[in-house]
């Protein structure tokens, strides 16, 4: 993203989907402008003047399907909840911000859902190249545009970390695009640990019941005792298989991969224990 400042001419924001046209009134100020991409995962529901800025791989399934279905109701146009999981991943499209303006939506609540970098980026891996029966064409491309050949079946964690850090950041994949990359500077988030946000106050009022998944394609997961990063993907799914579960997180997180992922995540590391730090009882 540019760092390039330079000041915003008055604009005009639309709505896009249910909601009637209409525009924020907003003064000159300098910002950064944001990506098309940081935009894209901006949600911005203006009944009830919420923005979600949603990560994949961060409970987006369950939150874009309660997001969509609170706006739509609001707006008159309520939907089944079947349609809305089925449509959920192409309808949000309709309802990200098209426009910052430049008082960067001071009277809306905006909120983002943060994970642990390393179980992220793990659940990332083995949720497209281990567990879907097919591979998508992103992510084989992803690998062996990285050097790691054009087998799959032999393809292992620490050949992913390896592609991650190769790549240039603005061309990675959204699900495992650093997190802190989809901030747009200036907003004021509401930074939420993902293991917490179903007791969260603010979101259960909105949204009520949070603890269970929607639409999801959640993975399981089991205590393995010896270290994963290094098992071929083949392997894994032999262990998934047998045991129903893929190993935690932790078995891959080996010290030979630290480095690595914090020149590739640090700052994601950094948001997570702000939002751990932020949600702490008082």
């Amino acid at each position: 993203m540019s760092r390039t400042r330079r000041s915003w001419r008055r604009i005009r924001h639309v709505w896009r989907g249910a909601e009637k046209p209409g525009h924020l009134s907003v003064g000159p100020k300098a910002l950064v402008p944001p990506t098309q991409f940081q935009k894209s995962h901006h949600l911005i529901d203006p009944y009830h003047k919420v923005i979600y800025c949603y990560v994949a791989k961060n409970a987006c399934s369950s939150f874009k399907f309660h997001f969509l279905r609170k706006k739509l109701s609001a707006a008159g146009v309520p939907m089944s909840d079947v349609e809305i999981d089925r449509q959920k991943h192409g309808l949000h499209k309709q309802h990200a911000i098209t426009e910052v303006p430049d008082d960067l939506f001071k009277d809306y609540y905006v909120f983002f859902i943060v994970r642990h970098p390393s179980a992220r980026i793990c659940s990332a891996f083995l949720d497209k190249f281990v567990h879907k029966p097919t591979l998508p064409s992103y992510a084989r491309q992803f690998m062996v545009n990285g050097g790691c050949g054009d087998d799959p079946a032999l393809w292992t964690f620490t050949d992913f970390v390896h592609c991650i850090a190769r790549a240039k950041v603005e061309e990675l994949n959204e699900h495992w695009m650093p997190q802190h990359r989809h901030i747009i500077e200036g907003i004021d988030y509401d930074f939420i640990p993902m293991e917490s946000f179903a007791k969260h106050p603010r979101l259960k009022g909105l949204y009520g019941d949070l603890t269970h998944k929607v639409g999801g394609h959640g993975l399981s997961y089991f205590d393995a005792r010896e270290p994963a990063h290094l098992t071929p993907v083949s392997e894994l799914r032999r262990i998934h298989e047998e045991h129903g579960a893929f190993p935690a997180w932790r078995s891959f997180m080996q010290p030979e991969l630290e480095d690595i992922l914090n020149s590739a995540f640090g700052p994601d590391f950094g948001l997570y224990q702000r939002s751990k730090t932020a949600s702490a009882p008082a």
